[in-house]
């Protein structure tokens, strides 16, 4: 393992310092082929592939919050039916969730380090699920980990790369569908439902965008928001203006992440941890065990502090307008999960 994760760090080096370089100018690369990694590995031999061992490893960014965990364990369940005979790992992305879950005896790899394990457990081929819901900043810096090991003469021949859920435009309805199919169960027609997602100065927020106008062709009730810490857009603002416009007396903020966590908790419910609320303490629980990560994750309900004013539930409330928070990340629901194993699923069909 010592000698892959020299070279695998010789190989990255320049790749993350490069995207260190780009954060600012926001990447441009085309999502539609995000998972196009195979490099000319298509020619085996029918004699290897009695020797082939095929595996799958989750990418998270993580969480140390336990309010996350239900989504992580139906995303495993999920796959693990889906693929029964294929061994499944996990990495989380975050180095500082991974440096808090440590100092609770709990310990996970990075996706370069799970690589390197796999490689070492005799894997050969593996499928790396994103469980990103956009193609953001992140996403492309675990492509570009996929990519150097790729690139790299090893015993791992072949890595490729599951799409983020919102992968490309032609999933756009199923995830729009899949919204509307899980709204609040006592939701009301005349009641407003906040989708809450993370946002991103990434060219790819425009997914957000494309999926506030689609849901509102169908459910004039039905919002996309983001939380606006990276430069995202439809913004809370404008969504609280509109549901206020409409006379709108209730709403229901419900997570577009695929967990549950510090965003949800703290910046959009207004509780700490232990699932205490502080809606009224004006926006400063700064728990500092808490991770602070800034590492641009776009989609997962993460441990890092964007906080900003009062949480979104006070803030509604403050207007008048009565307000529920549905704590569940989208890896709760079956149906997004689904589309992220179709998403793996071609990304499996690509290791041969």
């Amino acid at each position: 393992m010592r000698q892959v994760l020299l070279s695998l760090t010789l190989l990255l080096l320049p790749m993350f310092m490069m995207i260190q370089g780009c954060h600012a100018h926001s990447h441009g690369h085309d999502h539609d082929h995000d998972h196009d990694h195979d490099h000319g590995h298509e020619h085996h031999h029918h004699d290897e592939d009695k020797d082939m061992k095929k595996g799958i490893l989750l990418a998270a960014f993580g969480s140390s919050y336990p309010q996350a965990q239900p989504a992580l364990d139906n995303i495993e369940k999920m796959t693990k039916e889906a693929f029964p005979e294929v061994p499944v790992r996990w990495a989380y992305t975050s180095r500082m969730v991974r440096h808090s879950l440590a100092k609770k005896d709990k310990h996970f790899d990075s996706p370069a380090m799970a690589l390197a394990r796999m490689e070492d457990e005799g894997f050969t081929h593996v499928a790396v699920m994103s469980l990103h819901t956009i193609g953001g900043v992140e996403f492309h810096e675990l492509r570009s980990v996929v990519g150097a090991f790729q690139d790299m003469q090893s015993n791992l021949k072949q890595v490729s790369l599951s799409s983020p859920l919102l992968g490309s435009p032609d999933v756009m309805e199923r995830v729009r569908d899949s919204m509307l199919d899980n709204l609040p169960a006592d939701r009301k027609a005349d009641e407003a439902v906040i989708w809450v997602g993370h946002g991103s100065y990434h060219p790819s927020n425009a997914f957000y965008q494309a999926l506030a106008y689609k849901l509102q062709r169908k459910d004039e009730n039905v919002f996309m928001a983001t939380l606006g810490c990276l430069g995202g857009s439809p913004s809370f603002e404008d969504v609280k203006e509109e549901v206020k416009a409409k006379g709108i007396d209730k709403a229901y903020l419900v997570p577009f992440m695929s967990v549950v966590g510090a965003h949800t908790i703290r910046d959009v419910a207004g509780k700490d941890n232990s699932g205490h609320d502080h809606s009224h303490d004006h926006g400063h629980e700064h728990n500092h065990d808490h991770e602070h990560n800034h590492s641009h994750d776009h989609g997962h309900d993460h441990d890092h502090d964007h906080h900003h004013g009062d949480p979104w539930k006070q803030r509604l409330q403050d207007a008048g307008i009565e307000t529920e928070v549905v704590l569940k990340g989208t890896g709760e629901y079956d149906d997004f999960v689904n589309i992220w194993l179709d998403q793996l699923k071609k990304a499996v069909e690509q290791l041969h």
